[in-house]
């Protein structure tokens, strides 16, 4: 029998013109969320023609880009140090050809509780690419967590799930696309000023150095 990942959840519904859309709040550690999800993308070798054809479908399954090892590897190496920590939650869905299971949990008095339990079957091979769960968003944070060494916390999340099917391919896909190419970006200038105060980016501090400065004392 295939073993399973067990979550307890927080549960959330969506009512927009009459139609539930529920959503689920939890954590796990990212090397057992790496286990069940990957990001619908296209293959680095799919070629141009085949990428392009899809705007002529409603997409379904390939509409994300490819992972990126080395954006994975800077997230691995930024988390994998004393005091930093990873709250940003990844958003998910399930995987419109799979299914999991959902239960509300029971207390001792046999009452219903505010909390859920999902259960999640594991791929029988660590090669199956069919996962189920879909990373909408994140797809970048749960590798790269996945392989630190130092940090343990639970990865937050928002789980996508309507046993209704409320969800589906296409609604998935477009909101993959609000979320990465309508949000806005900072200024030049203050995203500068942002990287310079927290050693982000071009001013990130060579391996191994302290912080040359400080912008803000106990006395703040």
């Amino acid at each position: 029998m295939p073993q399973e990942i067990v979550i307890t959840c927080q549960k959330f519904e969506i009512i927009n013109n009459g139609k539930v859309y529920p959503y689920f709040l939890g954590a796990l550690d990212s090397r057992e969320l790496q286990k069940v999800s990957a990001a619908p993308s296209f293959r680095p070798e799919t070629d141009n023609f085949r990428i392009a054809s899809e705007v002529l479908d409603p997409p379904t399954e390939h509409w994300q880009r490819p992972i990126d090892d080395m954006k994975v590897q800077k997230i691995a190496a930024r988390f994998d140090v004393p005091g930093e920590i990873m709250p940003n939650p990844v958003l998910l869905a399930v995987n419109p050809k799979k299914r999991i299971q959902v239960t509300q949990d029971i207390n001792a008095a046999g009452q219903l509780t505010g909390l859920w339990s999902i259960r999640i079957q594991l791929p029988e091979s660590e090669l199956q690419t069919e996962k189920p769960l879909w990373i909408i968003d994140g797809q970048h944070r749960v590798m790269g967590m996945a392989q630190t060494t130092l940090s343990n916390s639970p990865l937050p999340f928002v789980l996508l799930y309507s046993d209704a099917d409320a969800y589906i391919a296409g609604d998935l896909a477009k909101i993959f696309a609000q979320v990465t190419t309508e949000a806005t970006p900072l200024d030049a200038i203050h995203q500068a000023w942002m990287q310079f105060v927290f050693h982000l980016g071009d001013y990130a501090l060579p391996t191994g150095c302290k912080n040359s400065h400080r912008l803000f004392s106990n006395n703040n």
